[in-house]
C-alpha cells in the first residue's frame, strides 16, 4: 500500500501510467468544476475563483504538458541513460493524482468575502478552524504531490543524487514560472 501512495511508478508506467493518470486528471477537473477548487499553475491550489467549466479541464492539461516537456528535456540534459518521452508523459500524470483528493477537499473551505479577511477579526472561530485545517491539507496533497513529482523525474530520467535534485528543482521552478505565464494569459483573456 505504501508503495502505491508514495511510489507507484516501480509498478505503474509509461502508457498504463499516462492513461491512468489521464483518467484521474478528468475525474478531478469534473470534481474541481463542483467545488471552485483550481489547480493554475505548475503545483498551484486555488479555491473559490468563479470561471467557465473548460477552466477547469485545461488547468490540469497545461499543467501536465509544461511539466512534461520540462522535465523531460531536464532529463535529455543530465542523464547519460536512454530515456523515453512516454516514460515522462506516464508518470508526471501520475503524479498529480493526489489533486484528486485536493479537489474534494475544497468542498470544506469556507466561502469568505474578500473584505472580511481584511477585519480579520470578524471571522468566527469555526469558519477560521475550518479554514486553516483545509489549507494544511491542502497543502499536505501539495507536498505529496511534489514528492511523486520528483520520484517520477528520477525514475524515468534515470538520475540520482544532486543532479537528480538540482535538475528537479530548477525544472520544477521553470515549469511553475511557465504555467503562471500561461494561465495570467488564458485568465486575462479568456476565462473571465
Amino acid at each position: 500500500m505504501k508503495q502505491i501512495l508514495f511510489n507507484p511508478f516501480r509498478t505503474i508506467a509509461g502508457t498504463k501510467a499516462l492513461l491512468i493518470g489521464w483518467i484521474i486528471m478528468l475525474i478531478t477537473a469534473c470534481i474541481a468544476m463542483y467545488s471552485q477548487c483550481h489547480f493554475d499553475g505548475a503545483i498551484d491550489v486555488h479555491i473559490g475563483r468563479d470561471t467557465t467549466a473548460i477552466a477547469y479541464f485545461l488547468e490540469p492539461l497545461v499543467n501536465w504538458s509544461v511539466l512534461t516537456v520540462i522535465f523531460y528535456f531536464t532529463g535529455l540534459l543530465l542523464s547519460t541513460s536512454h530515456i523515453r518521452w512516454i516514460d515522462f508523459a506516464g508518470t508526471v500524470a501520475l503524479a498529480r493524482y493526489p489533486y484528486l483528493l485536493a479537489a474534494f477537499i475544497a468542498f470544506a473551505m469556507p466561502t469568505l468575502d474578500p473584505e472580511s479577511l481584511i477585519n480579520f477579526r470578524d471571522i468566527d472561530t469555526s469558519t477560521l478552524a475550518r479554514l486553516m485545517i483545509t489549507s494544511i491539507l491542502i497543502l499536505l496533497v501539495s507536498i505529496w504531490m511534489i514528492g511523486l513529482l520528483y520520484r517520477a523525474f528520477t525514475i524515468s530520467g534515470n538520475l540520482r543524487g544532486r543532479q537528480a535534485v538540482w535538475g528537479f528543482i530548477i525544472a520544477l521552478i521553470l515549469s511553475e514560472l511557465i504555467t503562471g505565464i500561461i494561465f495570467h494569459y488564458l485568465y486575462k483573456n479568456l476565462f473571465l
